[in-house]
């Protein structure tokens, strides 16, 4: 009952939001749904397509996710540092 409650409170905490722009609703209603979709997923948890696909089979090998994290790695060296520059350039201090 107390989940019940819980959607019912996200949802209605989301009513003024297209009225005013006030940042606590918006995130609070983006709270609501990202604990929604988390929920769901823990409710589904060792099975993704029930009954037909479970959590380990699904899962790539063991050399694609380590390859994948090197990757993902790899380019927040690279583009931190460019973002840097990007925004200190294209973004610095209004003349006038």
């Amino acid at each position: 009952m107390g989940k019940i409650k819980t959607s019912q409170g996200g949802g209605i905490a989301g009513f003024p939001l297209p009225c005013q722009t006030n940042p606590p609703w918006r995130r609070a209603l983006i709270g609501q749904v990202a604990l929604i979709r988390a929920g769901w997923g823990l409710a589904q948890y060792p099975n993704l397509i029930t009954p037909e696909v479970s959590v380990n089979p699904a899962h790539a090998p063991e050399i694609t996710l380590r390859l994948r994290v090197l990757a993902l790695a790899t380019g927040v060296i690279i583009l931190r540092p460019s973002r840097f520059f990007m925004f200190r350039i294209f973004k610095g201090k209004e003349s006038g």
